[in-house]
């Protein structure tokens, strides 16, 4: 819009008199689409062309503010003004002036586009969906256009709606030229419009912005649930079976202590996996040997140290063995006997017969 007001403004200086801006913008349908006229006021404030259609030209704006402000200035600037209704085009509009000077700088009237406030509205509508707003703001808190609550149009904001935050940025670059405030219900983004007094305000409702986490969230909670319910029922039923092979291990324990025989079982690699008391009783084992978790070659070893597995040669001549002890025994045992029996005997004798 401003590169058109400085087009229109180049060529009407090329011919002041004859020039009407009526067949210039004719073949310019983005700038009719977005604007609702554009014209041109001369140096006492008087409109001598303009866009609109039938539309008679002497019409006085002198006492307009967007008039105004470049007699008093001598800078060539781009003005916006706070929305208003047009004499010309008789509609809502924002007017966006440029000043026209004489070739020494003298003032010789501006150049006016009257840009639609809706226009805000049907960019927002294609460009986002959802429940939110968008605001074209002043650098004099004015608002300029909105969406969808077009009735906030000409609303002053408070100077604690951000403004400030915002300008204090400045034409910062990228995202550092964002601030994003919390208001009430809405979180609302802020950027300036460089090069231009206006800000550009994006707002969305909390609950909007939140409602994919929120959905999130409660997807989470439920799936945490049900997780939650099944490692329950799965560790309840563990705990059940182990309790029950608990008293199963028990009851056969108490089983095996308690049988008469000895009974023991020995894993692949030769170790002792269960054995009862009566092994060790049986056998005559040390206690350290007859054991769940003991060596079995050990065990074999001792008993064989012990004697436990001699041939049956062995057995006789252990016999034998014993048979000789016995009666070696026995015969020095009689042969005591008698020779003490005799030496008394005699003795007696001989003290009797002396006496």
């Amino acid at each position: 819009m401003d590169q058109a007001l400085e087009f229109a403004r180049a060529s009407y200086l090329l011919d002041p008199k004859n020039f009407q801006i009526g067949p210039w913008m004719a073949n310019k349908i983005v700038l009719r689409g977005i604007s609702v006229q554009i014209s041109i006021a001369d140096a006492t404030g008087i409109v001598a062309t303009t866009s609109v259609a039938g539309s008679t030209t002497g019409i006085n704006v002198s006492d307009r503010e967007h008039f105004l402000v470049h007699i008093r200035g001598t800078s060539d600037r781009l003005f916006i003004s706070k929305p208003l209704i047009g004499r010309v085009s008789g509609k809502l509009s924002v007017q966006l002036t440029r000043r026209i000077a004489n070739p020494d700088g003298g003032f010789a009237g501006i150049v006016v586009a009257s840009m639609d406030p809706r226009v805000l509205g049907r960019y927002r509508e294609s460009a986002t969906t959802g429940e939110g707003f968008a605001l074209l703001i002043g650098d004099d808190r004015v608002i300029r256009a909105a969406q969808p609550d077009q009735e906030a149009i000409d609303y002053t904001l408070a100077d604690s709606f951000g403004l400030s935050t915002a300008h204090a940025v400045g034409d910062a670059p990228s995202g550092a030229g964002t601030v994003t405030l919390e208001r009430g219900n809405a979180i609302v983004s802020y950027r300036n419009v460089t090069g231009y007094p206006l800000y550009v305000a994006i707002g969305i409702s909390r609950d909007s912005a939140f409602a994919s986490y929120r959905e999130a969230r409660r997807v989470s909670l439920i799936s945490g649930g049900v997780l939650s319910s099944i490692v329950l029922f799965v560790g309840a039923i563990a705990l059940r079976e182990r309790h029950r092979l608990t008293r199963f291990h028990l009851a056969l324990t108490l089983t095996l202590e308690n049988v008469s025989q000895g009974i023991l079982m020995v894993d692949p690699k030769r170790y002792l996996q269960v054995a009862n008391r009566r092994v060790a009783e049986l056998l005559g084992l040390p206690p350290e040997l007859a054991r769940p978790g003991a060596d079995f070659d050990k065990m074999i070893a001792w008993q064989a140290e012990a004697g436990e597995f001699r041939t049956g040669t062995d057995n006789a001549n252990h016999a034998g063995d014993n048979a000789n002890h016995v009666a070696g025994d026995n015969a020095s045992h009689v042969a005591g006997d008698h020779a003490s029996h005799v030496a008394g005997d005699h003795a007696s004798h001989v003290a009797g017969d002396h006496a």
